[in-house]
């Protein structure tokens, strides 16, 4: 399954006791031991989330103008732009709902 926040994709892998095998950028698993979930990024397994703990909140960057989710760029403008496909707030969180 893949998630698209702007021009990042996430490649869902599943549930797992340890991390895939092989991992590449923005792969994404939850560990069926510790109840995470963790992003594959710039080489190393990166916590997103943790059942029963709240996640990572958005953010502006004040130089680029982008939505941060953690210190992962989304790409996104928070702007808004022309050239950039709008995401409603309802569709941000349905994603976020299916990580």
């Amino acid at each position: 399954m893949t998630r698209s926040f702007g021009l990042i994709a996430y490649i869902w892998k599943g549930e797992s006791a340890t991390p895939p095998a092989n991992p590449a950028q923005n792969w994404v698993y939850r560990n069926s031991t510790n109840k995470s979930v963790y992003m594959y990024d710039s080489g190393a397994w990166v916590l997103m989330t943790k059942d029963g703990i709240d996640g990572v909140s958005p953010h502006i960057d004040p130089t680029t103008k982008h939505w941060f989710i953690g210190t992962i760029d989304t790409g996104v403008a928070a702007e808004g732009s022309a050239d950039i496909q709008s995401i409603s707030n309802a569709e941000i969180q349905a994603i976020l709902n299916n990580l």
